[in-house]
């Protein structure tokens, strides 16, 4: 049975590669176990739906009692991956705070001295 598993063609398209089974391979990868999944707010079904729906489509492969993942759901995994952006996010120029001189006093501006006031006042 685990070679018919493993002879089956995994879909190279992204869609059939759903959040669950995404969740699932990565765990298999990393040799972690299901209860990972649960402390991420996973459901007992929602485990077992993902789990044979992926042995469906050829992701991961069953053997005697143990679950592997398929090298092309790694593969496909790695493509996902790979697509994101790397760029790290620049914050924009008017919400940037001048940095102060480490010895330098720090007087604070109308606005926050309205705040404290408040918060006193209260």
């Amino acid at each position: 049975m685990a070679s018919d598993l493993s002879q089956k063609r995994v879909k190279s398209d992204q869609s059939s590669f759903t959040p669950i089974i995404k969740e699932i391979v990565i765990m298999l990868s990393r040799s972690e176990s299901f209860k990972k999944l649960i402390d991420k707010g996973y459901t007992h079904w929602q485990i077992s739906t993902g789990l044979r729906e992926a042995i469906n489509k050829g992701f991961v492969i069953r053997k005697d009692d143990e679950f592997f993942p398929a090298s092309a759901a790694l593969g496909l995994l790695s493509e996902a991956v790979q697509t994101r952006s790397k760029r790290p996010l620049e914050p924009l120029n008017e919400f940037r705070v001048e940095k102060i001189p480490k010895n330098r006093s720090y007087e604070p501006g109308r606005q926050a001295l309205e705040q404290i006031r408040g918060r006193i006042r209260t």
